[in-house]
């Protein structure tokens, strides 16, 4: 009578899968649908106008972080950073990283520090060196997506999709990046006027 149903929790495990995840990813080739008889000149339906458009997730740089290829991570934002996005990616950021991560992004979050393995801190040079994968605005924006799975299988940090739209992880990205160079900047980078 479906009282006791299983009931699979978002970034809950499950042995079920090869990935050891409840959240499955969407089926390749599904082609998406949603809201119809949007007026994108209403101002009011502007928002949703936008979803319309990013159900069907055509450009992997953008949707998934990755190159033509399928597999190497994008080296640099594929979207137009503005202050409006490093604004929304401080916001975002603020919400959801900052708890383990730490307003610094330096892995010193109030939950974060009791971790292990430890919370990485993004000033460490592979994060900001595009020369290794690590170090790749897709692989960052992968990560915030779909999370991270340890040596051991297990999940190192949870999946953020089922939060984070794809233009939000790259909003949290660029603020990242923001965060970097505010901490390898001299008194000399700040404009005379301020």
């Amino acid at each position: 009578d479906r009282d006791d149903m299983p009931k699979f929790a978002p970034q809950a495990g499950n042995e079920f899968f090869a990935d050891g995840r409840t959240m499955r990813p969407g089926v390749p080739g599904t082609v998406p649908f949603g809201r119809t008889d949007v007026v994108a000149s209403d101002a009011w339906a502007a928002p949703f106008a936008a979803d319309r458009e990013a159900l069907l997730r055509e450009d992997d740089r953008t949707y998934r972080g990755l190159e033509a290829d399928g597999t190497t991570y994008v080296e640099r934002i594929p979207i137009e950073v503005s202050m409006d996005l490093l604004k929304r990616g401080e916001e975002r950021f603020n919400i959801y990283c900052v708890a383990c991560h730490g307003y610094l992004g330096d892995g010193k979050g109030t939950v974060g520090v009791s971790f292990n393995p430890v919370v990485p801190t993004f000033h460490d040079p592979k994060y900001s060196d595009p020369s290794d994968v690590f170090g790749r605005d897709g692989y960052l924006f992968h990560i915030i997506r779909h999370g991270k799975l340890g040596g051991d299988g297990r999940l190192t940090m949870p999946a953020y999709a089922h939060a984070v739209n794809a233009h939000d992880a790259w909003a949290i990205v660029s603020y990242l990046r923001a965060l970097q160079a505010s901490r390898n900047a001299t008194i000399n980078d700040v404009p005379e006027a301020q």
